[in-house]
């Protein structure tokens, strides 16, 4: 949402710069490809790391035991990272080892395992997801979007020519001429049918 709100608003903001500002083409060219060069490394930054983030159950364990702890809660300080350590060694052990271990042994991680996986349950999911991040990217990039559609809807030749100049800077894509004509003399009142000089 983030990397989207960017995009749009940077495009926008752009556009008005150079229809505020009639920017040149060499310009409006720099700032198209400065543009590209940043919402690039927001998508480095933001997007990739977001999907290339994939942690093990022991990293994962060891998270929610610091926000459990975070939160005052100390049940599973220390006890939700072991009992997977533990049922891991389990499931690597072959049946030989498993024959061979000590009952107190096999009993000992029963218990720890038994006993987070009761503590988990008491465990909120949604305290241990940070959806802050994530809502306020909607809401900026819809922010964004809203603004654009109003600018669109508001002017479609306009926003035309705007996405032209900045997306095609070597275009001719011009915007209106911004002329003020008045007349030459300071007469506020002028006959029908005579010829009136005018200066722009």
């Amino acid at each position: 949402g983030l990397v989207l709100a960017v995009a749009v608003g940077g495009t926008v903001a752009l556009i008005l710069m150079d229809y505020i500002l009639r920017l040149p083409w060499g310009l409006r060219g720099a700032l198209l490809v400065a543009g590209v060069v940043g919402l690039a490394w927001c998508v480095r930054a933001w997007l990739l790391r977001a999907m290339r983030f994939g942690p093990s159950l022991t990293t994962l364990a060891l998270r929610v035991e610091e926000a459990q702890q975070s939160e005052g809660t100390a049940s599973l300080r220390g006890e939700l990272a072991s009992a997977l350590e533990l049922e891991h060694a389990a499931e690597r052990a072959t049946k030989a080892d498993t024959e061979d271990e000590p009952s107190l042994t096999r009993s000992l991680r029963r218990s720890a395992i038994e006993h987070a996986t009761a503590a988990m349950r008491s465990v909120r999911v949604e305290a241990l997801i940070r959806a802050e991040p994530a809502r306020r990217g909607l809401f900026a990039f819809a922010g964004a979007g809203a603004i654009a559609l109003v600018l669109a809807v508001w002017s479609p030749s306009l926003a035309a020519i705007g996405a032209q100049r900045l997306f095609m800077p070597w275009s001719d894509a011009q915007w209106p001429r911004r002329t003020s004509v008045a007349a030459a003399d300071t007469a506020t009142v002028h006959p029908a049918g005579e010829p009136v000089v005018l200066r722009a």
